[in-house]
């Protein structure tokens, strides 16, 4: 439960909307990466705090989509899987996702990795990416580590305007 001036508890307030919202509408069986990436990305956009940039966590995209693992910073005193980086790192990839190829897609991505079965969340979500966007989960991850600088896309092409004509 958030308690405080609204100012305060507004980003927390958008954070766990975003959870309601994606759970009643979209799936009931999406957790870790996609879902806090989704809640992190709107709460950003609605109260933009989070460096564009950062580090990025050595694990891949394949574990990061299994519950577990991405909340291992529950279990371990790593500074890269602490709370706030393993969330930053879930906002970064969901901000590369929804900025290049829209929240549409990623909507989708949602649906499609959906799974009750934790064991299989890393290979449901290689197929979901495979399926939506034509391309490896390891092909798409190579680029977000290589070349994707989300400041300087914004800046540089006008992201925002894409989401709009790409649908």
């Amino acid at each position: 439960v958030v308690y405080g001036k609204l100012e305060c508890i507004a980003p927390a307030l958008a954070h766990e909307f975003v959870h309601v919202a994606l759970y009643q509408q979209i799936t009931k069986k999406i957790w870790g990466l996609l879902n806090e990436g989704l809640a992190c990305y709107i709460e950003h956009e609605l109260h933009p705090y989070r460096k564009e940039t950062g580090n990025q966590a050595r694990a891949s995209w394949r574990m990061m989509s299994r519950v577990h693992y991405f909340y291992e910073w529950r279990y371990v005193n790593e500074p890269e899987y602490a709370p706030g980086e393993v969330y930053h790192y879930a906002y970064l990839v969901a901000a590369f996702l929804i900025r290049t190829y829209g929240m549409k897609s990623y909507l989708q991505l949602c649906r499609e990795a959906a799974t009750d079965k934790e064991h299989l969340a890393g290979e449901q979500f290689e197929l979901a990416v495979k399926s939506i966007y034509r391309k490896s989960a390891a092909e798409m991850e190579r680029t977000w580590r290589q070349e994707y600088n989300p400041l300087q896309r914004i800046l540089d092409l006008n992201v925002w305007q894409k989401d709009e004509t790409s649908e």
